[in-house]
């Protein structure tokens, strides 16, 4: 993570050293980008850099870290926004995390760091595993959840619904972003598949 004279320095310096490294990113690997580029782009010495990042690979994760903590706050505010209906969380938070990646200057970066997937990308995007489930669903979200209509008799339950609600997320915003897909066209398949888990598929006789 950065160092405090990162932190301490004014925030449009911070904003332009970090928009210099994911525009480098964005055109490039993390293999290939380089820092020489990010520093003549954030118009910074060498010896700079390295007093406010360790490597390359710590202003990388710098980057990926800002982006969880913008999901964190797209979260929250969706189960605040839709009364903890967690149908309706996820629906608006695909909206919402599609929306934000689709900006320009996010678009380039998230293309590249997806079809680019390596195990570090794969394991911050994907959920932890089922006993670690803390991670998936925080005390903070899970007081937001309205579970009052919901099927189930537990917390572990709770946190099964989430997982796999957050697993399909995952996957059809990786799809949206790979495949070059219309962003309203899996919008709309989206919800159709939160609706079909929300409704269920046997038909009652």
């Amino acid at each position: 993570m950065p160092t405090n004279t990162f932190y301490n320095l004014n925030k449009n310096k911070q904003e332009k050293i970090i928009n210099a490294a994911i525009k480098e990113f964005s055109e490039k690997t993390f293999t290939e980008a380089s820092i020489n580029n990010i520093i003549k782009e954030a118009s910074i010495p060498r010896g700079s850099f390295y007093m406010y990042f360790e490597d390359k690979n710590d202003l990388y994760h710098t980057i990926i870290h800002e982006f969880k903590d913008k999901i964190k706050e797209i979260f929250k505010l969706n189960f605040i926004k839709n009364n903890g209906d967690i149908f309706n969380s996820f629906i608006s938070i695909f909206d919402d995390i599609t929306n934000y990646i689709f900006l320009q200057n996010n678009l380039k970066f998230f293309k590249n760091f997806f079809c680019n997937m390596n195990a570090k990308n794969e394991k911050f995007m994907m959920p932890p595993h089922k006993h670690d489930h803390k991670n998936v669903l925080n005390e903070e979200i899970k007081n937001l959840i309205d579970i009052s209509n919901l099927n189930i008799s537990n917390e572990d339950e709770l946190s099964d619904v989430f997982d796999m609600l957050v697993t399909l997320l995952i996957r059809k915003i990786i799809m949206t972003i790979a495949e070059d897909e219309e962003v309203e066209n899996m919008k709309n398949s989206y919800k159709n598949q939160i609706n079909f888990i929300k409704n269920g598929l046997y038909r009652e006789d």
